[in-house]
């Protein structure tokens, strides 16, 4: 036998392959969706419609009103998921799919968002 043969059959052996990625993924920690109370969700209500106006307004896209929104993606692979903040310029809330589209392409459904907020050199007075 050769010593290349020989020392094949002292190779480590994986009994069990997939075992450590599936550790893994039991490992990782996803959080649980919190509960809005009416005034929440009539804040976010508040929120979208004074964006929507404000787009309909906004003549270049250098004048799209800016905003921090908080959302909550499911995840993927288990139940529950993780809190998101994106920020930019949003070209559009489609109330038909109920997303809203920002300048990036990035997609947020609407029933998750837990908070929008202005985006700093948006005023108070001119945001809502």
């Amino acid at each position: 036998m050769s010593l290349y043969d020989r020392a094949a059959q002292f190779a480590p052996f994986a009994a069990l392959t997939g075992y450590d990625a599936q550790i893994e993924e039991a490992a990782r920690f996803t959080g649980k969706k919190a509960v809005l109370d009416e005034a929440q969700k009539d804040a976010i209500d508040f929120q979208l419609g004074r964006l929507k106006a404000l787009i309909g307004s906004a003549v270049s896209a250098e004048e799209l009103p800016a905003a921090s929104v908080t959302y909550f993606a499911a995840d993927r692979k288990k139940s529950g998921g993780e809190y998101l903040t994106v920020s930019g310029r949003v070209q559009k809330i489609d109330s038909f799919k109920r997303i809203l589209i920002m300048q990036d392409g990035a997609q947020i459904p609407v029933d998750e968002i837990y908070e929008i907020s202005p985006q700093s050199g948006i005023s108070e007075e001119t945001y809502g």
